[in-house]
C-alpha cells in the first residue's frame, strides 16, 4: 500500500512538473521579441567579411540585453522600399567641416550620432588606424564602434563609466561589453515607440 502511495505520489509530481513545463515553454514561445532593423551603408568601401564580423560583434552586444539586430544593406533596403528606424553610414573619413572639432576632441572619436534623423556616422579611416592595435582587430573595434553609435540613437544622451556607452572604447582588450542594465531596460522600452513612430510616418 504503501508503495503504491509512492507511486502515485511521483506519477501526479511528474504529471505536475510536465504541465508547468509546458505552460512556460508556450508562455516562452508568445514572449514578443525584441528585434530592430538596421541599415547600413558602407561608403567607405569596407570588405564584406570584414564588415560580416563586425555586424556579427555588434549583434552580440545586443543579443546580451535581449535585443536583435537585423543588419540591411543599402541595395537590398531600396529593393525593398524598406525604411529601417536606424541607419549607419560607414565613411572613408570625416567629412571636412567636422575635421577640426574632431581632432580637438580626439583622434580616437570614431564616429558620431544624430538621434533625431536615426542616423550614426563612422569614420572608418580612424577605425582602422586604431582598430588593428594588439590585441585588436579592425572588426572587432569596428563592431563595437557601430554598437555604440547604435546605442546612442537608442538612448538618451550620455555616456556611462562602464560598458559598451563608455566614452573611448578599450583598446587594450578584445573582451566583449554590452550595456548596464540601466540601458538595456531603457532600450527595451524605448525600442518599441521609436520603432513604431518610424512605421507611423
Amino acid at each position: 500500500m504503501g508503495r503504491s502511495r509512492t507511486s502515485i505520489s511521483a506519477v501526479t509530481l511528474l504529471a505536475i512538473l510536465g504541465m508547468v513545463s509546458g505552460v512556460l515553454a508556450g508562455a516562452a514561445k508568445t514572449a514578443p521579441e525584441l528585434r530592430a532593423t538596421v541599415r547600413i551603408d558602407n561608403n567607405a568601401g569596407v570588405p564584406a567579411v570584414l564588415l560580416k564580423f563586425a555586424e556579427a560583434r555588434a549583434n552580440q552586444v545586443f543579443a546580451m540585453s535581449g535585443i536583435n539586430i537585423d543588419w540591411v544593406d543599402r541595395k537590398e533596403a531600396d529593393r525593398l522600399q524598406l525604411v529601417a528606424p536606424y541607419t549607419i553610414l560607414i565613411m572613408a573619413e570625416a567629412p571636412v567641416s567636422l575635421k577640426a572639432a574632431m581632432d580637438q576632441i580626439g583622434v580616437d572619436l570614431m564616429g558620431h550620432a544624430a538621434p533625431t534623423v536615426g542616423r550614426a556616422y563612422i569614420y572608418y579611416d580612424r577605425v582602422r588606424k586604431l582598430g588593428s592595435i594588439p590585441p585588436r582587430d579592425t572588426s572587432a573595434t569596428l563592431g563595437d564602434v557601430i554598437a555604440h553609435e547604435l546605442g546612442h540613437l537608442m538612448l538618451p544622451p550620455g555616456h556611462s563609466n562602464i560598458g559598451i556607452m563608455r566614452h573611448a572604447i578599450n583598446l587594450t582588450t578584445r573582451r566583449l561589453e554590452t550595456f548596464t542594465k540601466v540601458e538595456a531596460q531603457e532600450i527595451r522600452e524605448r525600442l518599441p515607440r521609436q520603432i513604431a513612430a518610424v512605421e507611423a510616418r
